[in-house]
């Protein structure tokens, strides 16, 4: 046996990169949204094509785990508070008080967009703090809203705190369960953006001077 072969996992990832003609060389940091093996899981191998690549985790990240990313000679940078990590993009920093998680937030020309991980803290909360570190409604929320399992009526009270803080725009994926996705679908009509796998999203913004 080969330790050094990649995990099933990893050849998953590194399949849908090679598929997608995914150029790591062109990734300039890494953001992990929570501890789970689905969210992590492809790091290692990512550092073998990229080895040295920044790797921003929530605060409360396992020391056996920072100390294998920096095995690889990648720094790791663990974030407790919103912090601005580039131009335009910010993380709100770790969230929540069982399954501790943070979510990405992007600056584009239409307004904020929110990249969540499994929103395992509240989906409308991590809405509202976005909202609270941008000052501003968002333009579009998407990723995982960890609803698999909500009764309708839950669902549509979360569908109606989106609308009430002014959403755009969503996009919902992976642990929001079929009946979310498809009531997130009807509410939200034209305005929701179907995600999965190789799904490419351009977000334009303009310099400010």
């Amino acid at each position: 046996m080969d330790v050094n072969a990649p995990t099933p996992g990893e050849e998953v990832f590194l399949h849908n990169i090679d598929k997608l003609n995914i150029d790591l060389n062109q990734v300039d940091m890494v953001v992990l949204s929570h501890i789970h093996w689905d969210h992590v899981g492809g790091l290692s191998a990512v550092l073998e094509r990229h080895p040295g690549l920044p790797v921003y985790v929530p605060y409360s990240f396992p020391y056996e785990f920072i100390r294998r990313v920096e095995s690889q000679n990648s720094p790791v940078i663990p974030v407790n508070k919103p912090v601005q990590i580039c131009r335009n993009i910010y993380l709100t920093g770790e969230l929540g008080s069982g399954i501790k998680e943070m979510s990405l937030i992007c600056h584009s020309g239409q307004g904020p967009v929110l990249v969540t991980g499994c929103s395992h803290p509240d989906i409308v909360g991590i809405v509202e703090k976005a909202i609270d570190i941008m000052g501003k409604k968002l333009h579009f929320v998407f990723g995982g809203f960890h609803l698999g399992g909500k009764l309708e009526e839950e669902v549509n009270t979360i569908i109606g705190h989106f609308q009430r803080l002014g959403v755009e725009k969503c996009g919902a994926t992976h642990c929001t369960g079929d009946q979310a996705i498809s009531m997130f679908k009807e509410a939200y009509g034209d305005n929701y953006i179907s995600i999965g796998t190789g799904k490419e999203l351009v977000f334009k913004y303009e310099l400010k001077k």
